[in-house]
């Protein structure tokens, strides 16, 4: 599924233990891709496309304690005309 240009939103109902770390979300292929995901207690989103840099990464600045949690991202695409 392409999303480049598109607006869109990912949630996730997780519980988190002490010391979680991992991917959430995570979809793309050679030529771009974008995931959700927790690591040092926050959470994170990196989209890349066709491997062109700055990749992306949006970081919370919210660290996050043990417990249940729904999780996401809203990206809302730009009006370009």
């Amino acid at each position: 599924m392409n999303v480049r240009g598109s607006s869109y939103k990912i949630l996730a109902n997780v519980e988190l233990e002490e010391d979680a770390d991992g991917v959430i979300f995570a979809h793309g292929s050679r030529f771009g891709g974008h995931a959700l995901f927790i690591k040092d207690r926050k959470l994170f989103y990196v989209y890349n496309f066709l491997g062109i840099q700055p990749e992306q990464v949006f970081e919370s600045n919210v660290e996050l304690e043990p417990g249940a949690y729904t999780l996401g991202m809203e990206v809302e695409a730009q009006d370009r005309g």
